[in-house]
């Protein structure tokens, strides 16, 4: 979304503005209105969000001039323009602003609000009817059978997996008690067996193991000092993740599956709901090359999907691809 917003006003910008500019002023717009889509257009297949280059409101653009990190960006837009090092840089400044009067086409933008439950519980059964579609069509072609395990034990186990996932992107890794559940994670001996663990350090293995905590910002986070609310709020995330763990791990022992198989899978995650796309994307996984391309006969396919609705109809889309085969007997050597 932010690709598109960016390369799609900046020609609406020169064309707003352009009707009070001098000519040499002009040309310094276009030619920095180019950048920003040159700089979008070659991020288009990362998440240009993740490391904002330029800002922009009705009033003025501002080029990002600081640590392009997402842990150390501070978004003080109304620093001194005398600062020698300014974290944002203004295209117009104080004296432009006051000499140059425009306006806006569209002063009033709201934001859409999140999708109906309903529409949302929709995409997800398309979605999922989509892709196990795809599979069977794709197999089918290979002169190979597609059956599917969709039973309604393994179907929650697999949601509140995508739930920790969606919840872990929203906990700071820089923050203090991610570093004291790392420093846990790192004093727990490797070979400890589960069944000696407490239910707090089981907590810290999957979250070292499974979820891959790493420490980015070796300054830890600004954002602890800047916003009041924000150590509340990633207080409350952590306790959450760590309850969704504790159901997720109930069914550990006794993983709802057939008898005599072994299943694994990954999850994916998208920014967007296009079929197509996702489709597209998938095949581009080794893994998931690896599980529809399997030769087993005796094979279960599970797919899962979750979609979380966000402000201005954003989506944040998961889905889970999992097979079941049978076990060998080197299965039962290695565990």
């Amino acid at each position: 979304m932010g690709t598109i917003s960016v390369q799609a006003l900046a020609p609406i910008t020169l064309q707003v503005l352009g009707e009070h500019l001098s000519h040499d002023t002009l040309t310094n717009l276009s030619n920095f209105t180019m950048q920003i889509a040159l700089v979008v257009q070659e991020e288009r297949s990362t998440n240009v969000c993740h490391s904002p280059q330029v800002v922009f409101n009705d009033k003025n653009v501002w080029a990002n001039r600081q640590n392009h990190h997402p842990a150390c960006i501070t978004y003080d837009l109304d620093d001194d323009d005398s600062s020698s090092e300014p974290a944002w840089e203004r295209f117009l400044h104080a004296k432009d602003e006051e000499t140059l009067h425009f306006q806006a086409i569209c002063p009033n933008v709201s934001v859409q609000p999140e999708l109906k439950p309903s529409i949302i519980d929709e995409l997800q059964d398309d979605l999922r009817t989509e892709m196990m579609q795809n599979l069977q069509l794709y197999r089918g072609k290979k002169g190979m059978d597609t059956m599917f395990d969709h039973n309604e034990e393994l179907m929650q186990q697999l949601r509140i997996f995508l739930d920790i996932h969606e919840l872990w992107r929203q906990i700071d890794p820089d923050g203090p008690t991610a570093q004291r559940v790392l420093e846990e994670y790192k004093a727990l001996p490797k070979d400890m067996p589960r069944d000696q663990m407490t239910e707090q350090q089981k907590f810290h293995r999957f979250v070292g193991d499974i979820l891959k905590l790493r420490i980015w910002n070796r300054h830890g986070s600004p954002f602890f000092h800047s916003r009041k609310d924000y150590e509340k709020e990633q207080k409350h995330n952590w306790r959450t993740l760590e309850k969704l763990h504790g159901e997720f791990q109930k069914k550990e022992d006794s993983f709802p599956i057939k008898r005599g198989k072994k299943f694994k899978g990954f999850p994916v995650h998208f920014c967007t709901s296009d079929q197509e796309s996702i489709r597209q994307y998938l095949m581009q996984i080794k893994e998931y090359k690896q599980i529809i391309d399997s030769d087993e006969e005796d094979v279960f396919y599970t797919i899962e999907c979750r979609i979380i609705g966000r402000l201005g109809g954003i989506l944040s889309v998961w889905l889970y691809v999992g097979i079941q085969e049978p076990q060998r007997e080197a299965d039962f050597l290695e565990e």
